[in-house]
């Protein structure tokens, strides 16, 4: 039998490592920001291998590996860099001393869907600014997790016409 070729051999035989319970996020749910992704530790697992992909396939890497594919001892496991909004999936595998791996979990889905928007708080619409007595002070509300925010002023209400370049800003220039 290939147990006794392994004991006659002097090598210790390992019994597979069941595939890890997925805990959270639940599939499909819809976030505005990614969660930590977990799951059940598995017995005798020694470490633990994690997928993220915009596919179910796992074969579209949104990050590159690293970055979306790493081991950790953990049963839990966070993204390090931010993504567009959109339905992407995960999955995890438990990986012995040696390496041998268990089977993967079915891959589940997660939606991004950040839609926060600032409101505009000041100039008020219609507003006559007049400099350098009035000088245009723009404030606006802030959203949650934004890091920056990129202001346009036009002449136009669909921004069409452009008066002033596109400013970035994390808030310390325009920001309230």
């Amino acid at each position: 039998t290939v147990f006794a070729a392994a004991a006659d051999a002097g090598q210790p035989t390992q019994a597979a490592l069941a595939a890890p319970t997925p805990v959270g996020p639940a599939n499909g749910l819809v976030v505005d920001a990614l969660p930590a992704f977990s799951w059940a530790g598995v017995a005798k697992a020694d470490r633990y291998e994690f997928q993220f992909a915009a596919d179910s396939g796992m074969n579209s890497p949104v990050l590159g590996r690293g970055d979306d594919q790493f081991t950790t001892r953990n049963t839990r496991a966070t993204l390090k860099k931010t993504i567009p909004n959109g339905t992407y999936w995960w999955r995890v595998r438990a990986l012995q001393e040696n390496g041998t791996p268990s089977p993967w979990t079915a891959p589940r889905a997660v939606v991004k869907s950040w839609t926060s928007t600032p409101a505009l708080q000041s100039p008020t619409h219609g507003a006559v600014m007049v400099h350098p007595t009035h000088p245009l002070v723009l404030r606006w509300s802030t959203v949650p997790r934004a890091a920056k925010y990129i202001v346009s002023i036009a002449t136009d209400p669909t921004l069409g016409t452009i008066v002033s370049p596109v400013a970035e800003t994390s808030g310390t220039v325009y920001a309230p």
